[in-house]
């Protein structure tokens, strides 16, 4: 019994998360979307109950069938042409929310400006005793491909990528002589409140896992 409540207590928790997340990545819209939905299913099943109503009991026995011209015209097609334009609204929607996204992240990482593998190593930048907690993004400027990382020692763990002890394809078309340039972004400079979120969002934004070199959409929160 106890084993149930505190599953049902943490299945809770975690949907609290996922919502929380999803209002922050999409903001109301998806909200208002759905109650559009539901409030045009709505009117269109009433409208259907009182056409069903007026008809005779045999009338009824035929009424939901498709070779009826008041089931198709009253019931079907509004119901197919109201969900095809939210599905269509949503697909917009979700499309300006990631656009946002990443103008929100290329914001972030240009604080810190960027740098290049030969001047990060040139200068050993990751000797400094200013390393920090975030995310970094490696660009692959020949080929368009991002990896997106995230560690509690940003500099260090750069370091790794370009000494051969990180993602072996960055490294390899590194070594092969793509450009890269290395952007970073410290976690305390966002409103994001662990790496976890701040990684997968990023790994997103820039199509690291669809597309780039990271071979998952990143950790669990």
């Amino acid at each position: 019994m106890m084993a149930r409540y505190w599953n049902s207590r943490s299945a809770a928790r975690r949907n609290a998360t996922h919502a929380s997340r999803s209002a922050k990545k999409y903001g109301v819209a998806p909200v208002v979307l759905l109650g559009v939905w539901s409030v045009g299913i709505a009117v269109i099943m009433h409208r259907y109950y009182l056409d069903y109503n007026k008809l005779s009991l045999e009338a009824k026995v035929h009424f939901a069938s498709l070779e009826n011209p008041l089931f198709v015209y009253n019931f079907i097609l509004p119901t197919v042409l109201i969900s095809a334009a939210c599905v269509f609204a949503g697909i917009i929607l979700d499309r300006r929310a990631k656009r946002l996204r990443r103008e929100r992240l290329d914001a972030l990482m240009r604080r810190d400006g960027g740098v290049t593998p030969e001047e990060f190593l040139k200068r050993r930048l990751y000797d400094d005793a200013g390393d920090f907690t975030g995310i970094y993004v490696l660009h692959n400027e020949t080929n368009g491909k991002y990896y997106v990382g995230q560690s509690v020692h940003v500099l260090q763990r750069v370091h790794q990528h370009f000494a051969g002890r990180g993602n072996g394809d960055v490294y390899a078309d590194w070594k092969n002589g793509d450009s890269f340039t290395i952007q970073t972004t410290r976690l305390v400079d966002t409103d994001y409140d662990n790496l976890n979120n701040l990684e997968r969002d990023a790994i997103e934004a820039y199509d690291a896992y669809g597309s780039g070199y990271n071979r998952t959409s990143g950790n669990n929160a």
